[in-house]
């Protein structure tokens, strides 16, 4: 007796793939929603750092504790400046003899980290300050204080902790 060999056609393979496709399709469509576990962030007082980059010694004296900081594109208060961190403003600078790149500081200007303190608010996707400025790390904005402005600053992070009740 001769087995007969059982071959699979494309039609075959086509069938098999939809069927696959619908159980996962069911599986993702009926599937619990994410749920929110992290209660870190709540409404009140939170300090966020920000750095301003390459400024002249003159510029930097011009900021102090205690300012009340705006956001220059939109008018909006962000919160008060409760520390000033200074540091060289670094490079990167290519040694063409040793191929390497190695950070140098720019002889004149400086680094800027401003410890700003704010009332915020949470929602579902972001944490505000007065409920409108949104304090996300790595976001680059415009500020101004009483009697000056800054072009770029960045968001470097954000603290909240038992110091802030």
């Amino acid at each position: 007796m001769e087995q007969k060999k059982r071959r699979f056609n494309w039609f075959d393979i086509a069938v098999v793939a939809v069927v696959l496709l619908g159980v996962s399709a069911w599986f993702f469509l009926n599937r619990a929603p994410a749920q929110v576990t992290d209660a870190s962030f709540e409404e009140g007082l939170a300090i966020y750092y920000i750095e301003v980059a390459n400024l002249t010694p003159a510029q930097v004296r011009q900021v102090r504790v205690g300012d009340s900081l705006r956001d220059a594109g939109r008018n909006i208060p962000i919160g008060e400046v409760v520390r000033i961190e200074t540091g060289p403003y670094l490079v990167s600078v290519t040694d063409t003899e040793t191929r390497t790149v190695r950070w140098e500081p720019v002889e004149g200007r400086l680094t800027m980290t401003l410890t700003i303190e704010a009332e915020i608010d949470v929602t579902e996707t972001d944490i505000l300050v007065e409920g409108q400025f949104s304090v996300k790390g790595g976001h680059i904005f415009s500020f101004s204080g009483p009697g000056y402005g800054f072009a770029s600053a960045a968001i470097l992070g954000l603290e909240r902790g038992e110091w802030a009740e």
